[in-house]
């Protein structure tokens, strides 16, 4: 159930995008990491696996920029 709740923050981030809203889509982009590292107790023992499908959807969304 996690998953599609970051999905879909990244989904909103993507529109605000599109619509010049840079506040509000790195607002969006934010939350979504949160909630992919605290739902995950492990997510710093196994950050690279849980952050790999992270970036590929924000690409999916056209926020390249924003993968670190």
């Amino acid at each position: 159930m996690q998953t599609f709740h970051w999905i879909f923050l990244q989904c909103i981030a993507g529109c605000y995008k599109k619509l010049g809203k840079t506040e509000e889509c790195e607002k969006h982009i934010a939350e979504a990491y949160h909630l992919i590292s605290v739902v995950r107790k492990d997510f710093e023992e196994k950050k690279d696996y849980y952050i790999e499908p992270f970036y590929e959807h924000l690409g999916k969304y056209d926020l390249a920029e924003y993968i670190k």
